[in-house]
């Protein structure tokens, strides 16, 4: 680095540490403030408590849904049992009902026995009346050719007699058998259509239970579905609340410590700026007592040579007057130039090797952007070692006393100011 720049990068150190200071501050937490409220410990627990509750409930109502589907079971299994008892008296039913038939049949065929009795005892009866029994029948016995034809003829007519009161009594017995058989048909008949509805009415019964026992099931079923898919989305809300809960202590935790590292650079940035800002005091201080320095050292070679002797001026001797005449003017003698310190010439080779790297080695250059000569001096800092005790710039310089003038400076400050140092 050449002199003239070192109050000028330290001035843009100090700006670069404040300005690092100023983004550093006005850095945003970025991803911690753009995200959501974090969920708190108490809402996740909220959220688990609902899950435990909805699954709770889903338990109690498996175990309802297991005793509706033994409810099912046994209603359907009654369902089965009452057709079968059905089925059962629908086949006695058609039993009875074909007995009632036979028996039908039966009493048909006594009321026609009956019926035939009935005619024959008529016919009896008519042939009764006809022949004129009683009176008839005393006089035929009276009127017999003897004991023994009487006797006959009485045998005879006592034979009519029983032979129509059979006929009479087989009559009503056949007309009673009859009755007693349609009667029997007819109540067998009843009773049988009687358990045939009560069978049925028992089977549909049961039916209708176990439908009702099957649409509970249902019913339930439908609602462990829906418990059990309101436990699955409260589980996935449990878990996608403990994700965000530890996702926003994960940000959280990340944002204290950027906002730490923030903070550290911070303060880093402000110890950087209170050191530049001491160097720059430090080396402003430098170049004061440098200045001091070269003050008093010109100060102390004009007084010494002040009080340097003087040589003695010359007494002119008396003369006669001589006539006047005119004589020419004696020259005044030249003004006397300034002196100039002695040379420091230590370390030639080093600032030999410094000026090439920074100049190429042009002890007299001059490209106007304001640093002169072989070491690149630029007039702040030149005046400030006295480089004007040789020349009022240090293009004009000689090279020893553009040397002398740098280890004027190197006393001071050594090589820092110089960016090729390294070439030393």
């Amino acid at each position: 680095m050449w002199p003239g720049q070192v109050s000028h990068f330290r001035g843009r150190a100090l700006v670069a540490a404040l300005g690092s200071i100023a983004l550093t501050t006005a850095l945003a937490r970025p991803a911690f403030a753009e995200r959501g409220p974090t969920p708190t410990a108490e809402e996740v627990a909220a959220a688990h408590d609902a899950q435990q509750d909805v699954a709770a409930q889903a338990q109690t109502l498996d175990a309802q849904l297991g005793t509706a589907r033994q409810a099912v079971a046994h209603a359907q299994a009654a369902a089965a049992d009452a057709d079968m008892a059905r089925h059962s008296a629908q086949a006695q039913l058609e039993r009875a009902t074909q007995a009632a038939t036979l028996a039908r049949t039966d009493a048909d065929r006594a009321r026609t026995k009956a019926d035939e009795a009935n005619l024959l005892l008529s016919l009896l009866a008519a042939d009764a009346y006809q022949q004129g029994v009683g009176a008839t029948q005393l006089h035929a016995i009276l009127a017999s050719g003897g004991l023994q034809d009487a006797l006959d003829r009485a045998a005879g007519i006592e034979a009519v007699g029983r032979e129509r009161t059979q006929a009479y009594a087989d009559a009503e017995a056949a007309r009673l058998l009859a009755a007693t058989l349609d009667q029997a048909a007819t109540e067998a008949e009843q009773r049988r259509a009687a358990a045939a509805q009560e069978a049925r009415d028992t089977a549909a019964e049961a039916e209708e239970r176990a439908a009702s026992a099957k649409a509970g099931a249902t019913a339930l079923a439908a609602q462990q579905e829906a418990l059990t898919q309101q436990l699955a989305t409260l589980q996935q809300t449990t878990v996608a609340l403990e994700k965000a809960r530890q996702e926003g202590l994960a940000a959280a935790e990340q944002a204290r410590r950027d906002e730490e590292a923030r903070q550290a650079g911070i303060r880093a940035a402000a110890e950087a700026a209170r050191q530049e800002a001491a160097r720059l005091a430090d080396q402003q201080a430098e170049v004061a007592a440098t200045q001091r320095a070269a003050t008093t050292a010109r100060e102390a070679a004009a007084a010494a040579k002040i009080a340097a002797p003087k040589p003695p001026a010359t007494t002119p001797k008396p003369t006669a007057t001589p006539t006047p005449t005119t004589k020419p003017a004696t020259p005044s003698p030249p003004p006397q130039t300034r002196s100039k310190p002695p040379l420091n010439l230590a370390r030639a080779d080093m600032w030999d090797r410094i000026a090439e790297c920074e100049s190429s080695g042009n002890w007299h250059i001059n490209t106007g952007n304001g640093y002169y000569g072989g070491l690149q001096f630029n007039l702040p800092t030149w005046t400030s070692v006295a480089g004007q005790d040789y020349a009022p710039r240090p293009d004009l310089a000689s090279r020893e006393e553009q040397i002398t003038i740098a280890n004027r400076l190197y006393a001071i400050r050594g090589l820092q100011p110089w960016a090729c140092r390294t070439a030393a």
